[in-house]
């Protein structure tokens, strides 16, 4: 494969569009290209690295399309917060904030950067939070299927979308707690990002669609512009030129596989360096 190198100066670009690994998964005739793809440690890794990398000024962040699991949400918040205490930008833009797929959690992502963009036609979508549950069970009675499993406690939902036409009293108690819980903690996280009070933003979820100009109004969003505007923003910022193409935007895949080069050079030298020893 070909050398991966790094310029002495850019600016990291870091593209959420669907979901991200958690584990490597090799290259499959119905998913050819699956082994090219880095799982979330890579990508913290990467992140965590360009807090001290001096060649990396700062993260340009674009969000796409997709949903993202909480759990790698607040990952990857953890990794943003620690860079940002290394004083670099770290800036996120998107078309919309929020849609079917994400919502809340979307925005939760983003509003760990510094600065929110948003083009002047985008809405930002932050409704309330759910669970869903789909129940099978008159499927399974329409083809004959009778379900066994047996239930030790009320609490104990496992199968209940198999043997139950819809959610029992206790179970919708259990989850509306979990949700209630979980919401919490991203409208805390949220108002602190957004130096919105709980109680403000709160409402704003409860209104949960917004229009450019009332995202920018309500403190959602910094600026209301397109890409091209940022991308001049960051290189004038950089480089005093705003017009100065030279600027690199590295992909942090692409900086993540440089890392990972680096750390087998590492090893295999470490490795020669241990059989040296031996050997002598």
């Amino acid at each position: 494969t070909a050398k991966v190198e790094m310029p002495n100066e850019m600016v990291l670009l870091l593209d959420f569009k669907d979901a991200i690994r958690e584990v490597h998964a090799d290259a499959s005739f119905t998913d050819p290209f699956a082994g090219d793809d880095l799982t979330l440690r890579h990508y913290i890794a990467a992140i965590e690295k360009a807090k001290t990398d001096t060649r990396v000024k700062g993260i340009l962040a674009r969000l796409r399309e997709g949903a993202f699991s909480p759990a790698h949400v607040q990952e990857i918040r953890k990794s943003m917060q620690s860079f940002k205490e290394s004083g670099k930008f770290a800036y996120i833009y998107s078309t919309s904030y929020g849609d079917s797929a994400g919502g809340l959690g979307r925005y939760y992502l983003a509003s760990v950067f510094d600065e929110l963009w948003m083009q002047p036609l985008g809405v930002v979508s932050i409704p309330g939070m759910n669970f869903e549950m789909p129940f099978m069970r008159e499927t399974l009675d329409k083809i004959g299927v009778t379900p066994n499993f047996f239930q030790r406690k009320e609490y104990k939902t496992a199968y209940e979308n198999l043997t139950n036409q819809s959610m029992s009293a206790p179970n919708r108690e259990m989850l509306g707690v979990l949700v209630d819980d979980f919401k919490k903690v991203i409208v805390s996280d949220i108002s602190k990002d957004r130096q919105i009070p709980e109680s403000q933003f709160t409402l704003l979820v409860d209104k949960g669609l917004f229009t450019a100009d009332e995202a920018l109004t309500n403190g959602l969003i910094d600026h209301m512009d397109y890409a091209d505007v940022l991308v001049k923003r960051i290189r004038k910022d950089v480089t005093g030129n705003e017009d100065d193409e030279d600027l690199i935007f590295q992909p942090v895949k692409k900086y993540a596989k440089f890392l990972l080069e680096e750390e087998k050079k590492k090893q295999q030298k470490d490795d020669k360096s241990k059989a040296k020893e031996k050997g002598d």
